[in-house]
């Protein structure tokens, strides 16, 4: 992403503080450390292990309007990736975790990224042999989805 951002001439730094396999509450404990880095945008992309683990979707969507509102409060842009539960449960789980990502990004007035992996989720070539991870061609095509978001971002915070 910063490649791209900065072949079209955007001088930026970015930095990933993704944790494999956090969940979204863990997120929440690290929030005041992010926000000691001072950035101007958050790519909040959380949530999906909670998915696999089983948090209830409520729980984690109440995480994530958190975390949203704590970079918020401390004027920060977020752009807010949304996913799909990568393991099917039953019940209305899947509709509930799906759903919590437009329904926080509409309330809390921030940009969405419908669904961080589309068009490599449930693509195995794309993927690593866990299925779940994108192989470097796989995030290339996430680039390709949150790339029009970052721009933006950028806008708003200009």
């Amino acid at each position: 992403l910063e490649r791209k951002l900065r072949a079209d001439g955007i001088l930026c730094r970015l930095i990933n503080a993704g944790v494999n396999g956090e969940k979204s509450g863990e997120l929440l404990a690290r929030i005041e450390d992010i926000l000691s880095w001072e950035p101007d945008i958050v790519i909040l992309q959380t949530g999906t292990n909670d998915g696999l683990r089983n948090v209830p979707p409520k729980e984690m969507k109440e995480n994530i309007r958190k975390a949203v509102r704590s970079f918020k409060d401390s004027g920060i842009t977020v752009v807010l990736a949304g996913m799909k539960n990568l393991k099917s449960r039953k019940g209305d789980f899947d509709g509930i975790f799906a759903g919590a990502y437009p329904e926080i990004a509409r309330e809390e007035d921030v940009i969405l990224v419908p669904f961080f992996l589309e068009g490599v989720a449930g693509v195995a070539e794309l993927n690593r042999g866990d299925g779940i991870h994108p192989t470097e061609e796989g995030y290339r095509i996430v680039v390709e989805n949150v790339f029009p978001c970052v721009l933006k971002a950028i806008e708003k915070t200009r």
